[in-house]
């Protein structure tokens, strides 16, 4: 099934809209933005609470034409995307296909089958947790890329092993 672009989402309820008109989609005709970091992040609120499950509308994509970000996202457990293979860059975010920033999930944060970002850099900043995306080497899966840190924890700077 594919999937027309999609507009970024920044709320809890936008995210639940995401879930609900993507559940079984395989592929992206456009691009995935989750941008959480406006929700607020104490113990009692809802997006302290976010488990994989919320995000579980991702487990089938396998390709997103344009980029894919999170950003602000916390999740009690694992975030993954075990489905994905490649992520074409037809639309990128600052030159970048792939944009993980600010993303909490103590278990990690995986692309198990990601082989190709065809346009586009890829770009790390704020991670926190177990790598997820250890032993990737970046520069098979980047066609046309580099792959950029920001913001770097122990995590990115290497006690992974993620380049």
């Amino acid at each position: 099934m594919v999937q027309p672009a999609l507009l970024p989402t920044s709320s809890l309820l936008a995210l639940q809209t995401l879930q609900q008109s993507l559940c079984g989609c395989t592929t992206i005709d456009g691009s995935i933005a989750i941008d959480l970091s406006t929700v607020p992040a104490t113990p009692d609120s809802t997006s302290a609470q976010l488990t994989a499950s919320n995000f579980s509308f991702l487990e089938q994509v396998q390709e997103v034409t344009g980029y894919l970000e999170l950003k602000g996202v916390r999740v009690a457990d694992k975030l993954s995307l075990p489905s994905l293979t490649v992520i074409h860059g037809r639309e990128l975010k600052n030159g970048r296909a792939l944009v993980i920033d600010s993303v909490v999930a103590p278990a990690g944060v995986t692309f198990p089958t990601l082989s190709e970002i065809v346009t586009g850099d890829a770009y790390f900043s704020g991670v926190s947790g177990v790598c997820g995306y250890a032993n990737v080497d970046w520069s098979d899966i980047l066609s046309n890329g580099t792959l950029q840190e920001g913001n770097t924890s122990a995590c990115v700077q290497g006690v992974c092993g993620w380049r």
